[in-house]
């Protein structure tokens, strides 16, 4: 593939998360966020290789010692390569790095890509004009994105939800969306999003 510049002279990590190693699905998903910073003129590296899962789903099903035996590892790993911020475009990922690495002395600056996209909307570096179809859009806020970390503007900067259409809302949307952890944790849900804290236990 085409290559980047060393990560110690650009300074941004972008992490893919572990779904793209193996859903061709999700490796288009990965991808466009890396060809829009290209296109915006963002320099910025990967791991390859080196990139494995932050422990996340270990973490979320029980397996502590697993999940902090991956922490342990990636934060030696992101050490190493003096990593000091992070974009990447699964929730999961981007609430393990900001709210569950620090404890492993992982301190980064951490982005879904979503924010950094909005700013390079707003910075006029890209745009979010309708591409002409009339295909309605439909945004779901992941629940680790929009209710545990309260992020929502930036995706529907990106999505282009105003002026620009069709555009729709869920019901349930923003900080208010389903969580996927509702089956199993209702109090949760029932609390506002300002006291539910990191989602740092299944």
């Amino acid at each position: 593939g085409e290559r980047v510049a060393p990560l110690s002279v650009v300074g941004l990590l972008v992490g893919f998360g572990g779904a793209a190693s193996f859903d061709p699905r999700a490796r288009k998903v990965a991808a466009a966020p890396a060809q829009l910073l290209k296109k915006a003129g963002v320099n910025f590296a990967v791991l390859g290789k080196e990139e494995t899962c932050t422990g996340d789903p270990a973490r979320r099903i029980g397996d502590e010692f697993l999940f902090q035996e991956r922490a342990q590892a990636n934060v030696e790993t992101l050490g190493r390569r003096k990593v000091k911020k992070i974009v990447t475009p699964c929730p999961h990922c981007h609430n393990t790095l900001k709210n569950e690495y620090p404890q492993f002395g992982g301190q980064y600056e951490v982005q879904h890509h979503s924010a950094l996209l909005a700013e390079l909307i707003e910075a006029g570096r890209l745009t979010n004009a309708a591409d002409g179809s009339k295909d309605p859009i439909t945004l779901h806020d992941p629940c680790h994105l929009a209710p545990v970390n309260c992020e929502v503007a930036a995706t529907r900067a990106v999505g282009g939800a105003a002026p620009h259409g069709p555009f729709r809302e869920t019901a349930r949307r923003g900080t208010q969306t389903v969580l996927c952890a509702a089956a199993r944790d209702p109090e949760r849900v029932a609390q506002p999003p300002a006291a539910r804290g990191p989602l740092s236990r299944p």
